[in-house]
């Protein structure tokens, strides 16, 4: 049986239950009885055309073409092993799990995503139990023989993986079927905050109830031991008449929080309920109705009763760090949100808008650290993507000082100030910096994101695709940083971590783009990793649909550049990054040490791009 660079199998893994402690019993009868062992699996798999792909001391991970042949290969060594008599004392039972999935030939290795969830789903087994993921039923083309059948377990969560997995048992006749739920890890609670309602008659409001559901989003997402989704996945919900539990089964959700607000003159009302996803039954609900000042109390208290409420212990001394770092003028809160809003469209227009923002709300209280931060990352932006300019450089630089300077404490203050330091080129402040937003704020995705493109730049790539690995631990449903993660281990030459990662990041990115099909940036960085995974045409049609959406866009230009580079498409890779350094991409960096572009580097064209470049 061959196995072709991307090729789907029926999954066959197995273990001994409690192995250690048997072996700890028997002595040196354990090697005699793992011999035995051994040889029943091998002598099953061999009848049923499986092969052995690895054996790591008592397990096996073996591969079928035909499913049903795996699960009569399955039904064969569990019965021999239930019928066998040891000429020693001991209760030797196996745990076999099947799945279907992708798996790639390294050198002389098998790696793949799949094969990992595969082995999470034979530790989830009880000795003596077959377990059969979901994904593997739904590929079953012909009917399983009389003496087995499958009985559904429910979804459960795996040890290494958020989202869930569909559970069946494989019952086999004459074998043992009665066991306890899988053993799965204790599931860490995931809220999904759905944008706020906005209720007042006046749509401009619509700033004023974001910036709340937002500011909820980072205040519940500080908390160790829960899961928040991100402002990204929350608001691709924003005015859809959609029930909230059904929201929260599509995102993966434990709870959901949902709200509405309506603001007159200066008394607010907000309505909030906690739903639990499984059940639709409401965990706690308030009706707030103050005055329009005490709104950053309000969301103290909205995050303090979530806390409570899914039971998470929150030690006193950092209480306060949960709590809002707004200011306690609501005027220049009011502005603040809406620099904000402005600064989430990114264009050249809208930044503009959120500097004046940003502006009016530190006019009014000059030392809102938040603000700041806001004006760093404006101007920043217009450093990167359209005016390179030294004013622009000057004015980022001043103003993620003074955001430091307020707030010495503030994690968003370090990250403005980390980005600003690595455009300047001073990259050992830059990383004190950013060492600093990782201290204050352990679970601020920004933090660790942004350090690690800042690692990349300087060639420290091992510490840029760790960061990405522990951004991706704190939101969970980012592709971004998974795909970018992929791409730095596979240049450090780690072939099988590079091919998982990139797995994982295409998975979300196609989990994300069935609820945002128009999101330009999952496309073109699935794309990549696609690519990388040998899955050209796949690549192709998505790079080809975000290009379709928005053909003039500098980064997804420079990206395209990236992929056509990868397929030896030598033209239309030039002809891409010609338009995003003339769009207003000239980050030089990225073109010197991306090593997708390592296949033009000695090109005339591109040569000529990196000239025309500060």
């Amino acid at each position: 049986m061959e196995i072709s660079n991307t090729a789907s199998f029926t999954l066959f893994y197995t273990d001994i239950e409690g192995s250690t402690q048997i072996a700890k019993s028997l002595g040196q009868d354990y090697a005699v009885m793992l011999d035995k062992h051994n040889e029943i699996i091998s002598d099953g798999i061999k009848q049923f055309d499986g092969r052995i792909i690895d054996r790591t001391g008592d397990g096996f991970f073996i591969i079928f073409e035909n499913p049903v042949s795996a699960f009569k290969a399955a039904a064969k060594i569990q019965l021999e092993f239930q019928d066998i008599s040891w000429s020693f004392s001991v209760d030797l039972k196996v745990r076999i799990a099947l799945h279907m999935g992708q798996i790639y030939p390294v050198g002389n290795l098998y790696t793949g995503l799949e094969i990992h969830r595969a082995s999470r789903i034979c530790s989830a087994c009880h000795g003596g139990q077959i377990l059969v993921s979901g994904q593997l039923k739904a590929k079953l083309q012909e009917e399983l023989p009389e003496h087995l059948s499958l009985k559904g377990l429910g979804n459960y969560r795996l040890r290494d993986f958020d989202e869930p997995v569909e559970l069946h048992q494989l019952i086999v006749k004459g074998l043992a079927s009665k066991f306890g739920k899988p053993n799965t890890d204790a599931e860490i609670p995931v809220v999904g905050v759905l944008p706020i309602v906005n209720r007042s008659n006046d749509p401009e409001l619509e700033y004023f109830s974001d910036g709340i559901t937002e500011d909820l989003i980072i205040s519940i997402g500080k908390i160790r031991g829960i899961r928040v989704l991100s402002r990204a996945t929350a608001f691709s919900f924003k005015g859809k008449d959609e029930n909230p539990v059904e929201i929260g089964k599509q995102l993966g959700a434990s709870v959901i929080l949902d709200g509405s607000m309506s603001l007159l003159d200066d008394q607010i009302s907000i309505n909030i309920e906690l739903v639990k996803v499984e059940d639709g039954i409401s965990l706690w609900s308030s009706k707030y109705e103050k005055e329009k000042k005490e709104i950053l109390a309000i969301q103290d208290d909205i995050t303090a009763n979530v806390i409570e409420t899914l039971g998470i212990k929150v030690e006193e001394k950092k209480t306060s760090k949960i709590q809002s770092p707004h200011t306690s003028k609501i005027e220049a809160y009011e502005f603040y949100l809406q620099g904000r809003k402005y600064y989430d469209l990114y264009s050249l227009k809208s930044i503009k808008y959120a500097i004046e923002m940003f502006q009016k709300a530190i006019d009014i209280d000059y030392k809102y650290a938040l603000a700041y931060c806001g004006l760093a990352d404006c101007y920043s932006y217009l450093y990167m993507y359209h005016e390179a300019t030294e004013d622009n450089l000057q004015l980022a630089q001043m103003t993620s000082r003074n955001a430091v300077k307020l707030n010495p404490s503030l994690a968003e203050a370090f990250v403005s100030r980390g980005m600003v330091l690595s455009l300047s080129k001073k990259y050992e402040e830059s990383e004190e910096a950013f060492k600093k937003a990782v201290e204050f704020g352990p679970t601020l995705f920004e933090a660790y994101y942004q350090y690690g493109r800042m690692s990349l730049v300087t060639g420290k790539i091992d510490q840029a695709a760790r960061l990405m690995i522990s951004a991706n631990s704190v939101r969970k449903e980012d592709y971004q940083s998974l795909c970018l993660a992929g791409q730095y281990y596979e240049d450090l030459g780690d072939l099988v971590k590079s091919i998982e990662i990139r797995q994982r990041g295409v998975m979300i990115a196609e989990k994300h783009l069935k609820i945002n099909p128009g999101d330009t940036r999952a496309l073109y960085m699935g794309a990549n990793s696609l690519m990388a995974l040998g899955e050209r045409e796949k690549g192709l049609e998505w790079l080809n649909r975000a290009l379709t959406l928005d053909p003039d866009d500098a980064m997804l230009l420079y990206n395209a550049g990236c992929i056509y580079s990868m397929c030896d498409m030598p033209e239309e890779a030039l002809n891409c990054l010609e338009k995003s350094a003339n769009s207003g991409l000239t980050q030089k960096d990225w073109y010197i040490h991306d090593s997708d572009l390592d296949p033009l580097r000695e090109m005339e064209r591109f040569k000529n791009i990196l000239d025309k470049m500060k």
